[in-house]
C-alpha cells in the first residue's frame, strides 16, 4: 500500500512527460495538480523531515554523517526556489521576457541535477535501487517542465 503511494505519481507523471513528448500538450492543469504537489512538495518534505529526525539504518556505521547531511540541508535549500520555478512555469500564460525563460530554465535544470546528486548519494549510502523511486517523478516533471519553457520560448519567437 505504502509503495502505491509513490507509484501513482511517478505513472502519471512519466505518462504526462509521454503525452508531451508525442503531442507537444501537457495532461489538464487540474488532473496535475494533486500529482505535483504530492510529487514536488509532500513527498520532498516528507523524505528532509525524516533524513534530519529518524535514524536511516539499524547500525551505527550506517547513519548519515555529517558531511551528508550538510549536502542534505543544502540541496533541501535549493530545492525551494526550484519549486517555485515549476509552478510559475506550468500556471502562468506567458512568462514575458528571456531572462525569466533562462532563469526559470536554470532552476529546472538545477532540480533535475540536484535529484540525480541526491539518488547517487542515497544509492551509495543504501545500495538499494529505493532512492529512485522518490527522485524519478521529480526528475521527470522538472524535465516535461524544462522542454515545456524551451517549446514556449520557441512558439514565441
Amino acid at each position: 500500500m505504502f509503495a502505491a503511494l509513490f507509484f501513482f505519481p511517478l505513472i502519471f507523471l512519466l505518462l504526462d512527460f509521454i503525452h508531451f513528448v508525442l503531442f507537444r500538450k501537457r495532461f489538464h492543469k487540474l488532473m496535475r495538480l494533486p500529482f505535483e504537489i504530492t510529487s514536488l512538495v509532500i513527498f520532498p518534505l516528507l523524505f528532509f523531515y525524516l533524513m534530519f529526525t529518524v535514524p536511516v539504518f539499524d547500525s551505527r556505521e550506517d547513519y548519515i554523517s555529517q558531511t551528508e547531511s550538510v549536502t542534505l540541508f543544502i540541496s533541501a535549500i535549493l530545492y525551494l526556489p526550484c519549486i517555485v520555478s515549476y509552478f510559475i512555469s506550468n500556471y502562468t500564460k506567458q512568462i514575458c521576457t528571456e531572462i525569466k525563460y533562462g532563469i526559470l530554465n536554470l532552476l529546472n535544470v538545477t532540480a533535475i541535477l540536484l535529484n540525480i546528486i541526491l539518488f547517487i548519494i542515497l544509492y551509495i549510502k543504501s545500495d538499494i535501487i529505493f532512492p529512485l523511486i522518490g527522485n524519478l517523478p521529480l526528475i521527470i516533471a522538472f524535465g516535461t517542465t524544462l522542454l515545456q519553457n524551451i517549446h514556449k520560448q520557441i512558439q514565441e519567437n
